[in-house]
């Protein structure tokens, strides 16, 4: 007896999910990201590989990204967009000498000042009574960082990107 298959229907035709992938498409057209569908077979656990939060995924689709699934075969993700804006979308505004960043306790990415570079971190050593302040005034602390491990997931303030195109004006 043979082992039993899933099979998942693209364009009307049952295809073997060991032969399928999920693709996520930017609004400019341009495949962006996929992952392999036998391990993730739903349409939702397709777009929570490529989101890292809730609200990320959200952001996404109200953008434009799309996920959807094909063949192996038809894949068409290349290594880079070269579409402008890239990707269809738009970078958040960051006014100069301003970058956005994380503390530990970041709900939400915020533009602060970057006082001393250090990698990608912003730090201020200036002793326990000052801290960083954001852009918008809602947050405040003696370390913003740029890692992408501390950064991933969160979206930009949606205060700090207002006082950013204010200050643009």
């Amino acid at each position: 007896m043979s082992e039993p298959k899933i099979y998942v229907e693209i364009e009307g035709t049952p295809v073997p999910i060991e032969e399928c992938t999920w693709v996520q498409t930017a609004p400019c057209g341009c495949e962006c990201a996929w992952t392999v569908a036998r391990y993730h077979p739903t349409y939702d656990d397709a777009w929570n590989t490529f989101s890292s939060s809730k609200k990320e995924r959200e952001r996404n689709e109200k953008r434009g990204f799309k996920v959807k699934i094909v063949r192996h075969k038809d894949i068409r993700i290349k290594d880079d967009c070269t579409h402008t804006p890239k990707w269809g979308v738009e970078p958040p505004p960051t006014p100069e000498g301003y970058s956005w960043a994380a503390s530990l306790e970041s709900r939400a990415l915020h533009l602060v000042p970057v006082v001393i570079e250090m990698g990608e971190t912003t730090s201020l050593d200036c002793g326990p009574k000052e801290t960083i302040k954001t852009l918008c005034g809602r947050a405040s602390a003696w370390v913003w960082s740029r890692r992408w491990y501390e950064t991933e997931g969160l979206i930009e303030c949606v205060s700090c990107e207002r006082a950013a195109l204010a200050v643009k004006a």
